[in-house]
């Protein structure tokens, strides 16, 4: 797998499977964004779903993108949510973001064998992965610097997906970004569904006019 370093107002890694055969050509305006993860995706904190990162993506790209975020969720228990999203929405491209719960409530003994098989679920039927890394809590100190799990690297090796990294924990380690010790606010969801849009663009999976 080969890592690119990209320059973007905000540094930003992206760690990609080296098949680029994956990306035959961007999704067309038609076809259907899924954001699949707990509540980072649903935008807790943002002070309503209109300030969510997925429905901040869909304003900048122009793409259908549909908000699969519930809050409290588990890497086990999305599992069980993929085939009736699928049927549902027929999504082309999936943003998998989860695993935050599962390290909360330190269950997270099995989050790469869960993260997999959702990974694997999506992929049998033909829909393009993206996973985004996520932070190993902290929760005793607010604005403590965060990194990502570095499982979500291993993951992404394994399963020949693209990883974007260094997004939520970037922004959850800046107090102005966040509503609580662990959710960001509306700026905060703001940055990141920019920093995404910019990647997924950047990598060839979707086509927008800034």
């Amino acid at each position: 797998m080969t890592k690119f370093i990209l320059t973007l107002p905000f540094v930003l890694l992206l760690t990609a499977c080296s098949d680029d055969s994956l990306i035959s050509e961007p999704l067309s305006k038609s076809e259907v964004i899924l954001t699949f993860g707990d509540s980072l995706t649903y935008g807790y904190g943002a002070g309503s779903l209109e300030n969510s990162y997925p429905s901040k993506l869909e304003d900048i790209t122009g793409y259908s993108v549909i908000n699969a975020g519930i809050n409290g969720d588990t890497a086990k228990a999305a599992g069980n949510r993929i085939d009736d999203l699928i049927n549902k929405h027929s999504p082309s491209l999936v943003l998998i973001g989860l695993g935050g719960n599962d390290m909360l409530r330190k269950n997270d003994k099995n989050l790469k064998e869960d993260l997999n098989s959702i990974i694997n679920q999506f992929k049998s039927n033909n829909i393009k992965v993206v996973l985004l890394a996520m932070p190993k809590p902290q929760l005793n100190l607010m604005g403590q610097r965060l990194s990502d799990y570095e499982l979500y690297n291993e993951i992404a090796n394994e399963n020949d997906v693209f990883l974007i990294e260094n997004t939520f924990s970037k922004y959850l380690s800046n107090n102005s970004y966040k509503s609580d010790m662990i959710h960001l606010n509306a700026e905060g969801y703001g940055l990141v569904a920019k920093d995404i849009a910019e990647v997924l663009e950047e990598k060839g999976f979707i086509k927008y006019s800034k």
